[in-house]
């Protein structure tokens, strides 16, 4: 089989993960709208933890089994909230404020204690370098984003994203 490694990747985690979910009753209720909705929150409030610059409440929505899964491919996936944490907010003197993070083309689906997001992430961040914006850099990537169901909330548990060229559409 040829592809990308994130596409083999995002191959294996759409066969593996049904089979890891713990089905509700008969097993074909889906989530309900309460699960839905809560979903919606918790991504909405990363995404605008994002644009705060507000790291700790951008971790708090992360599983502490949460895997990410590089663009590139090339490199090993981020384990754990503390490689996360590590790789998104080492100390530096530079920053990387993100002024724009939207999405477009969202789907959600899941069952019991499992939801699978994707569309397409619009993100637009700069370097900042002694209060000054620089190289201003826009990404446009296909993403899946595995939410769990951990003690009442809905966390951050899997990432995968294929960057596009900024003036991809679906």
């Amino acid at each position: 089989m040829k592809g990308s490694p994130a596409q083999l990747a995002l191959l294996a985690v759409s066969l593996i993960l049904p089979a890891c979910v713990q089905p509700e009753g008969d097993g074909t209720a889906l989530f309900t709208q309460a699960d839905a909705t809560a979903i919606q929150q918790t991504m909405e409030s990363y995404r605008d933890a994002w644009m705060a610059g507000d790291s700790a409440n951008v971790v708090n929505k992360l599983s502490e089994h949460v895997r990410m899964f590089r663009p590139d491919g090339s490199a090993e996936p981020l384990i754990g909230k503390k490689q996360l944490t590590e790789f998104w907010f080492p100390p530096s003197d530079v920053s990387y404020p993100i002024y724009e993070y939207r999405i477009t083309d969202e789907e959600i689906q899941g069952s019991g204690h499992l939801a699978f997001l994707q569309g397409i992430s619009h993100l637009s961040w700069c370097t900042l370098e002694s209060g000054v914006c620089r190289d201003s850099t826009t990404n446009v990537s296909e993403y899946l984003t595995v939410l769990r169901k951990e003690e009442g909330s809905w966390k951050i548990f899997r990432q995968i994203y294929n960057v596009k060229d900024a003036d991809y559409a679906r």
